[in-house]
């Protein structure tokens, strides 16, 4: 359903749950077996708070996503806040994502705590009927309350939801080669397409 997207909203549950980490992987995986094409990678900013004059220009942000859209072969789109973060007084990250038809990738703190938000997540995607692709579970720390197993077990009983795969605890200063080894534990070529291995690497 999903071959071949030109462009990917990443958003939460929330902010802070690890969507720069998996713009990280998804760019060295786009670097790596597509070589000869440039992505483009941005954001879609929320709104900032209880303040009128700070509403993002939607027109001005749309005609550029358009134009990144017309220039590059992938889009990646960096979603401030969660999906239900207000983007303007009447408009949610998740409305956006359908009336654009930005199809969305969430991703999951694996902390049993993000379960709720993520349900509600899910059912905001759902409610809003925006394209949701699937779920990426982030393993933020080494804690033992990241239980990526047992969460993504639970998610699929309680919502159906597709997961693309778990990405483990990252930390600072990963090179591309290893970015791309996580990567590749994750179900990303029904959305980015096959690899095809460029000989520059090695």
């Amino acid at each position: 359903m999903h071959t071949g997207l030109n462009t990917i909203l990443i958003s939460g549950p929330m902010g802070q749950v690890g969507k720069t980490t998996v713009i990280r992987i998804l760019s060295a995986y786009w670097k790596r077996y597509r070589s000869a094409q440039t992505m483009s990678v941005s954001s879609l900013p929320g709104m900032m708070p209880m303040a009128a004059d700070d509403e993002p220009d939607l027109g001005d942000i749309w005609q550029s996503l358009s134009q990144q859209q017309q220039d590059y072969p992938m889009v990646l789109i960096e979603g401030g806040g969660g999906l239900g973060t207000p983007v303007t007084y009447d408009t949610t990250m998740a409305h956006l994502a359908r009336d654009w038809r930005l199809p969305t990738i969430l991703v999951v703190p694996a902390q049993w705590e993000a379960i709720a938000p993520a349900i509600a997540a899910i059912a905001l995607a759902r409610q809003s009927r925006l394209d949701l692709v699937g779920v990426i579970l982030n393993t933020p720390n080494l804690e033992a309350d990241c239980q990526p197993d047992a969460m993504g077990h639970l998610l699929r009983t309680l919502t159906q939801v597709n997961l693309l795969g778990t990405i483990p605890f990252l930390g600072d200063g990963n090179d591309e080669a290893y970015l791309c080894q996580v990567a590749s534990n994750l179900l990303l070529e029904p959305i980015m397409g096959h690899p095809v291995i460029q000989e520059t690497h090695v």
